[in-house]
């Protein structure tokens, strides 16, 4: 009882807190504009939406194959670096029009099938030979993958 009272008083702080930063930034002029306001809640809307697929990938894999993959993070980042040098190399922030949305297609697809191949052969080369191995030698090439 006592554990959930500290925890409720400390997300009650946190509220508070951020309360307290976007009344100061009101306060300061910060976001005067509710073009500036939307700008922010959008960004914060999209940024929360790619942490959570992150997170719900996560979890599929620890659900699927109960193994905590430490380089699920970095397979996640090493494809949006990847998508974000197909896009500068085709120049597809140029294109206009139904070309543009076809190259992002492409890109999507391209960055898919990259991402799924990377994670296809680090199961075979790092993962499956440690099936039936114990769970800490799993848990150590999952830090070294």
């Amino acid at each position: 009882m006592q554990q959930s009272v500290a925890a409720a008083e400390f997300l009650a702080a946190c509220a508070l807190s951020r309360v307290d930063a976007v009344g100061a930034f009101a306060r300061d002029g910060l976001l005067s504009s509710q073009e500036v306001f939307t700008q922010q809640l959008v960004t914060g809307l999209s940024n929360g939406m790619i942490i959570a697929l992150i997170a719900i990938g996560y979890t599929m894999v620890y659900g699927i194959i109960e193994l905590i993959n430490f380089a699920h993070g970095d397979l996640c980042m090493l494809g949006a670096y990847f998508a974000l040098t197909v896009v500068g190399a085709l120049g597809v922030d140029q294109w206009a029009g139904t070309g543009g949305i076809m190259g992002l297609v492409m890109v999507l697809v391209g960055t898919a099938a990259f991402c799924g191949s990377l994670n296809w052969s680090i199961n075979r080369l790092a993962y499956r030979p440690l099936r039936k191995a114990s769970k800490l030698s799993l848990l150590v090439s999952a830090i070294g993958a």
